[in-house]
């Protein structure tokens, strides 16, 4: 888990919901952007918000030209029904390496190490952590920051 609290280790982490906001926010100076796809995640059903598949392709691809952090939000909590679906989703995604996904549902964490992602994975804020007991649990799964 990611305890380091020096103040250079300060991140400025700012959402983009379309790739010109992507990079709005990368000349705005923030130090990484977060942003979903159309699917699997909490904004899901904003028709104007979130990046199709070949878009997240390009605004990661432009994060890291541009020496900045992308990290892609896959925040839904998942039915059984869309399981195999979000497996598929999380592949494809982690081909493309982002710099971290940001998870609400356990099920997705498992996903992840089933199939041996490297990607770090970070807690959302909808995880709701509120104790130091959580927060050792989502450690021992693996999760390396939380978003409180």
């Amino acid at each position: 888990m990611d305890t380091d609290c020096n103040p250079s280790s300060i991140e400025l982490l700012a959402p983009a919901g379309n790739l010109e906001s992507v990079k709005t926010v990368i000349e705005s100076g923030a130090d990484a952007v977060y942003f979903g796809s159309k699917g699997f995640n909490m904004r899901q059903h904003r028709p104007t918000l979130n990046l199709e598949r070949e878009e997240i392709e390009k605004a990661i691809r432009l994060c890291h030209s541009c020496d900045k952090k992308a990290y892609l939000t896959f925040n839904s909590l998942l039915g059984c029904s869309e399981i195999e679906k979000a497996r598929e989703e999380l592949k494809f995604f982690s081909s493309l390496s982002p710099d971290a996904f940001i998870v609400q549902d356990l099920a997705t964490v498992d996903m992840l190490h089933e199939m041996g992602s490297p990607i770090p994975v970070h807690a959302s804020t909808m995880i709701n952590v509120h104790n130091s007991a959580t927060a050792k649990i989502l450690g021992g799964l693996g999760v390396t920051r939380i978003i409180t």
